[in-house]
Formats: structure tokens, sequence, C-alpha cells
């Protein structure tokens, strides 16, 4: 869970890095986009009786979300 939602947190990141924002702006942007999407995926799991949500998946989700745009500077710097 945490790789795939890296690279969510990443391209935020890298956007918002271009915006010129400071580093506290982009991770909460990533916290807050990265937990409510995961949160809009666990929300409609619970209609499928097959999959079910897990706080887990939610939690680890929104850490690939921020680590992903906290490594956005160092990877933005290398190709731009």
């Amino acid at each position: 869970n945490v790789l795939l939602f890296m690279p969510l947190g990443f391209f935020a990141g890298s956007v918002l890095l271009f915006e010129r924002k400071s580093a506290k702006q982009r991770l909460l942007y990533a916290l807050l986009l990265g937990c409510s999407l995961s949160l809009c995926i666990e929300t409609i799991q619970t209609y499928n009786p097959v999959r079910s949500p897990s706080f887990g998946d939610l939690l680890f989700n929104t850490i690939g979300c921020l680590l992903g745009a906290y490594w956005s500077p160092v990877f933005a710097r290398v190709y731009c």
C-alpha cells in the first residue's frame, strides 16, 4: 500500500514545489490528499462483500503519500 500511494504524493509534492509552497504546506496537502482518497476507497469497500475496509490500509496509504511528497524535492532537482 505504501508503494502504491508514493507516486501520488510525489506528483502532488512536485506540483506544489513548482508553485513555491513551503515544505510544511506540501506535506499537509499530501496528507489531506492521501487520507481523503484512501478514505473514499475504504468507504467504497464497505459495499463490496468480498473486500473489507481496514484502518491499517488507510494509515499505510496516507504514509505512502507523505513519503512521496517528502522525497519529491530530491527527485525534482535531479530530473528538472
